[in-house]
């Protein structure tokens, strides 16, 4: 049984729920097949997925509807790259005070560009061919982030040295701890600017937002206090921290900065941290225990890292630049604005 959760960030998990024969044979109407396009009623509603072909035989599962095309005179693919491009358009249509709510009768009044077939299987060719240069992008990042998190557990975990909690290290004045301010909105209406704003969310590096003061411009540790106690290394940039956050100076003659970044997140990574277990300065103090080798070798550590580091951030804005054109490119062909010749439907994109 396909079910929302089986699309994650629009890849199909195979993680089906599974129903005996007998109960798939009583559900004829809800039988999925392979680009069936599939839209949530309730959660989300009017949210779309187009159904990869996979070796199950699949039924629907509960708050979803199908929309099953005739291939005659309809591409699937180019359907679904529409609805999906419009998606607010689509939902516009659910209705619902608490729990908005989508019919097959509000789908039904639904209007769509629909060109020649033959335009509409060009189209959808083209779109994806940009699908498939994200996925693999997106599948080598996932790739590289695995070879990162081994490679970062293989250099911490090995290297020697004398141990300190974070509190003896404050205590020698080999580090300072300290949180950031609280900054409202009236403070970034008050000062625009280009300068970061980290928080406690660690989604998007945790950046909350900007504005044209900072409160430093130096390499340092920020970590979430009210989030996952997750640890960023900020390299050298005029940035603030806001309260929710807590931040971290070094002394560099001693201890490398990126280093240490390195060691908390590996340690961080073995903890559970959320919102009632918080990761105040008080508290990473005396729970966190760090090995300090010689200078020499915390720098050769942090720049084998940085430099895998660079290459995940290299392939994270590729994809970005990928997903940004291709949307571009919706926007002209889906409008109609660009009129693709079947006949170069197999082109590559340059």
């Amino acid at each position: 049984m396909v079910r929302t959760t089986n699309f994650e960030q629009n890849n199909f998990s195979d993680n089906l729920k599974f129903i005996d024969k007998n109960a798939y044979d009583h559900l004829k109407k809800s039988k999925v097949y392979p680009n069936d396009i599939i839209m949530n009623k309730i959660a989300n509603a009017g949210a779309c997925y187009i159904m990869p072909n996979i070796n199950e035989k699949v039924s629907l599962g509960m708050n979803l509807f199908l929309i099953r095309l005739n291939t005659k005179k309809a591409d699937p693919y180019y359907v679904f790259s529409y609805l999906k491009f419009n998606e607010h358009y689509v939902k516009s249509f659910a209705s619902g005070s608490s729990t908005k709510t989508i019919t097959k009768d509000d789908v039904r009044q639904l209007k769509i560009h629909l060109p020649t077939l033959d335009k509409q299987r060009s189209i959808a060719e083209t779109l994806r061919t940009w699908d498939t240069a994200i996925e693999k992008t997106e599948a080598l990042i996932s790739a590289k982030e695995r070879q990162f998190g081994w490679l970062r557990s293989e250099l911490i975990n090995k290297c020697q040295g004398e141990k300190f909690s974070l509190q003896a290290l404050e205590e020698k004045g080999l580090i300072e701890m300290g949180r950031g301010n609280i900054i409202s909105k009236k403070d970034i209406l008050a000062n625009p600017g280009d300068n970061p704003i980290y928080s406690s969310s660690v989604k998007n590096n945790g950046l909350f937002g900007c504005y044209g003061n900072f409160m430093f411009d130096e390499e340092l540790i920020t970590w979430s206090i009210d989030g996952g106690g997750n640890f960023f290394l900020r390299k050298k940039h005029k940035f603030s921290v806001t309260n929710v956050c807590g931040f971290m100076k070094v002394a560099r003659k001693a201890i490398n900065c990126g280093f240490l970044a390195a060691q908390l997140q590996e340690r961080q990574s073995k903890l559970k941290f959320d919102y009632q277990f918080k990761a105040h300065p008080s508290v990473i103090r005396k729970i966190y225990n760090v090995v300090i080798p010689s200078i020499k070798e915390q720098k050769n550590i942090a720049e084998i890292l940085d430099t895998a580091q660079q290459e995940i951030t290299i392939l994270k804005n590729l994809s970005t630049q990928y997903r940004t054109q291709k949307r571009g490119l919706m926007q002209k062909l889906l409008s109609g604005e660009w009129q693709l010749n079947p006949k170069e439907e197999n082109h590559e994109k340059r």
